[in-house]
C-alpha cells in the first residue's frame, strides 16, 4: 500500500470475446426547434429586446439554446448544452434565463431598471426582494452602472425579482 494522495490506478484486460462483439453507434439528431418555441422566442424578443441575436436555435426539452453561426455541425454528438442558454420555453411563452441576461448589454434591453453600487435596492436585488420603480410593464435588464445584474419583471410599480435563488446574498447577522 502506498500513500497516492488521492490516486487511483487500474490495470484493464481485454477479453477476447468482448472484442468480437460488434458495436452499433446510433448517430444522435441534433435537437430541433418547433415551431411554438420559434414563436415565443420571437415574442419574447419583439417585446423586450432591442435586436434578436444572430445565429441558430437549438431546443433541448423546454430549454432554448443559441449557437453562434461560425459554430461546429454537432450532428451525432451527444451535447449536455449546445450553445447559450436563453430560456424556458412554457406553453407560448418564453422565461428567460439569467445567462441571456449577463450576454447582453444594457442596451440590448428596451427596459431597464439601472441602480448605482451604493443604491440599496442593488443590495436588495441580490438578496431576492421586489423593487418598486414606475415604468412600462414587462421583462426588463437590472442593471448596476449599465451592467447587466438579471431580470425583472414589471407590473404596475412592483419589479419582480427573477435572480437566481441559488445566487442570491444571504444577509449577515439573521439566525
Amino acid at each position: 500500500q502506498a500513500a497516492g494522495e488521492g490516486h487511483f490506478l487500474a490495470r484493464l484486460q481485454r477479453h477476447p470475446a468482448a472484442s468480437a462483439r460488434a458495436v452499433t453507434l446510433r448517430p444522435r439528431r441534433s435537437p430541433r426547434l418547433d415551431r411554438a418555441a420559434r414563436r415565443a422566442w420571437e415574442a419574447f424578443c419583439a417585446g423586450n429586446l432591442v435586436t434578436e441575436p444572430s445565429g441558430t436555435l437549438l431546443q433541448t426539452g423546454t430549454y432554448l439554446y443559441h449557437m453562434p453561426g461560425a459554430a461546429p455541425d454537432l450532428d451525432g454528438l451527444r451535447v449536455l448544452r449546445p450553445g447559450w442558454w436563453l430560456g424556458d420555453v412554457r406553453g407560448d411563452r418564453l422565461e428567460p434565463s439569467h445567462a441571456l441576461a449577463l450576454g447582453l448589454t444594457h442596451t440590448d434591453f428596451q427596459r431597464t431598471l439601472n441602480l448605482t453600487p451604493d443604491d440599496p435596492a442593488a443590495v436588495a436585488y441580490l438578496r431576492g426582494e421586489t423593487l418598486t420603480a414606475d415604468g412600462a410593464a414587462g421583462w426588463l435588464g437590472v442593471c448596476v452602472d449599465s451592467f447587466p445584474w438579471g431580470w425583472g419583471k414589471r407590473g404596475g410599480a412592483v419589479v419582480k425579482n427573477h435572480y437566481p435563488k441559488g445566487l442570491r446574498v444571504q444577509s449577515a447577522g439573521r439566525d
